[in-house]
């Protein structure tokens, strides 16, 4: 009787976290979706006069179960001096910087090398490397020898210094390289000759893993108004190192910044999601009204809401996080759409799709709620 009993209430907790749709849709297991993943997202689509190709890989965590969970900030490390949010003088330890604070470790060398003067009108273009076909082996910047491989070594070397005590996993999330660099004409806009003493920094971002599943981020990077005080977590709880080698005139660039969470309840110990079908038609429905206009990745991961009552912690819930180009309408332009090396704007976004109902997070949206409201009901603790 009791075993029975125990069993009843963990289904309702489950049946609590499948809102109900408009109709019976089924749901899977991570495994389950996994697997619809694997044929990616191939199709071109015709909207508003325009052509948008996607073709691209599904990124699905390995992992047996998709646990919702609540997490605070690790930091501060106890390893060095604490400083408040935003005071204080960076701690000096054998030629780095180390700003320590309540909500982000920051890791940098100091380089003392004389900067030389760089040409008038200089713009750098970078280039955004796939995550399906980053190369942990290849260096992607422009004269500089570091590698994917090299940032996960030093992020991997900076956590565990300043964080013994916890279990540390990072996979990378973004990579971005520097590949050229020429003055630009302040009238015309024309592009002069390449910079000869240019070098390429290497930057990559890295998501922490927890519970076998990357942590992509808070809620508030998925809107694109202006957010509220954010100032316990950093709304897209990157995980960076920026590296460059030293050249005359170039100083070495060697930093790393940590944005850590640590777990800290598990409400419910598996969820079950949408279809892989059921969240492409939902970013479809964006392409179609002319607002989404360029993919260029969609993985399956973690985004955190934050808590009214409780600012210190975050509840982590499944999403699809798209990034890409978005638009306000099909009507609007910028400078980014036909560019073979865009400059970051206003219309690089991430476009969040909850995993539990297929509802895209609504990007435009920018009452106080925003940050709190969560998308499911959960279980009361």
């Amino acid at each position: 009787m009791k075993h029975a009993r125990k069993t009843l209430v963990l289904m309702l907790l489950l049946a609590l976290m499948v809102p109900p749709p408009g109709g019976a849709e089924e749901r899977y297991s991570i495994a389950q979706v996994r697997e619809q993943a694997h044929i990616g997202w191939k199709q071109t689509y015709h909207a508003h006069g325009r052509d948008v190709a996607v073709d691209i890989a599904l990124l699905v965590p390995d992992a047996a179960a998709f646990p919702i969970i609540t997490a605070a900030s690790l930091h501060p490390s106890k390893q060095v001096p604490a400083l408040p949010l935003g005071k204080g003088k960076p701690y000096r330890h054998e030629g780095f910087a180390i700003r320590n604070t309540p909500r982000t470790l920051t890791h940098d060398f100091l380089d003392t090398t004389k900067v030389m003067k760089y040409p008038a009108h200089l713009r750098v273009f970078t280039r955004t490397v796939p995550l399906h076909e980053v190369d942990s082996s290849t260096a992607y910047a422009l004269r500089n020898p570091y590698t994917v491989g090299d940032a996960q070594k030093r992020i991997n070397s900076v956590a565990t210094q300043y964080f013994p005590e916890a279990d540390l996993s990072f996979v990378p999330r973004r990579v971005m390289a520097g590949v050229d660099a020429r003055p630009i004409h302040p009238d015309t806009g024309a592009a002069g000759e390449p910079w000869e003493h240019f070098v390429g920094t290497l930057s990559a971002t890295f998501s922490q893993v927890l519970h076998g599943i990357l942590v992509l981020g808070t809620v508030a990077q998925g809107y694109r108004a202006p957010m509220q005080d954010t100032a316990h977590f950093a709304p897209d709880l990157y995980n960076y190192v920026s590296l460059r080698p030293a050249q005359i005139g170039m100083p070495q660039l060697n930093r790393t910044i940590l944005n850590l969470l640590a777990p800290s309840g598990v409400p419910v110990n598996d969820v079950p999601l949408v279809s892989v079908q059921r969240m492409i038609s939902t970013y479809e429905t964006l392409i179609k009204n002319g607002q989404l206009r360029r993919v260029d990745s969609v993985q399956l991961g973690y985004i955190g809401w934050y808590n009214r009552r409780d600012p210190g912690t975050l509840t982590l819930l499944p999403c699809w996080m798209l990034e890409g180009l978005l638009y306000d309408s099909a009507e609007d332009t910028g400078l980014l759409e036909g560019t073979d090396y865009p400059m970051l704007d206003d219309h690089v976004s991430q476009v969040l799709v909850c995993a539990q109902t297929g509802q895209c997070i609504d990007p435009w949206r920018a009452d106080q709620g925003r940050l709190f409201d969560l998308p499911v009901k959960l279980p009361k603790q």
